[in-house]
């Protein structure tokens, strides 16, 4: 069951993979977006077949592969790097980590997914398929964005205004992360996703 990279759950985000990206710093009072993190999760197609020598006939679906990507358009504005203080600089980098650990584990889980399917056998070609189908169905990327946008509206994507928030979304990640549970479940659990 590959998820690559290997170990994209233990990659730590540096200001240095992101592009740094001339911008006026805000006014005061007015919301402004100071970094994005682009990343996302893709898999290889899997297929479902029979079993050879089979009889009846039995079918095993192929294993699965998912991939983490940090896109290397990620950016961070100038001023973030020329003028913050670096606690703030840290807050936000944090609060972008935590961006790319939604995306890692949602592409973890989904694989976990994935792979309960490889493990099992099937009466039929489509019985496989239509199992791989409703699982990614259930990892689309808008399940996922939304995911996100939620984390951005409760902290205001300002981590160091929002403290609490965040100190709060990123331990129900983490705690995703370190300890191999399901992200949508422990959002639910520490009442951060529906």
């Amino acid at each position: 069951m590959p998820l690559l990279p290997a170990k994209v759950l233990d990659r730590k985000l540096k200001w240095s993979d992101f592009k740094k990206t001339e911008m006026e710093p805000p006014t005061p009072g007015v919301p402004q977006i100071s970094a994005l993190t682009v990343s996302f999760y893709g898999y290889a197609a899997m297929n479902v077949n029979p079993v050879k020598n089979s009889s009846p006939t039995i079918y095993k679906a192929t294993t699965p592969t998912v991939t983490v990507t940090f896109d290397k358009t990620s950016w961070v504005a100038s001023y973030v790097l020329d003028d913050w203080s670096q606690q703030k600089q840290d807050d936000l980098l944090a609060h972008e980590q935590t961006h790319f650990m939604i995306t890692a584990c949602t592409g973890r889980d989904f694989l976990a997914e994935l792979d309960a399917i490889a493990a099992k056998t099937f009466s039929s070609a489509g019985d496989g398929v239509a199992e791989i189908t409703a699982v990614i169905a259930k990892y689309e990327r808008a399940k996922t964005q939304a995911i996100q946008d939620k984390y951005d509206a409760d902290t205001k994507s300002s981590p160091t205004a929002n403290a609490a928030i965040q100190g709060k979304w990123n331990t129900a990640v983490e705690d995703a992360r370190a300890n191999k549970k399901e992200l949508r479940a422990t959002l639910k659990t520490a009442t951060l996703i529906p």
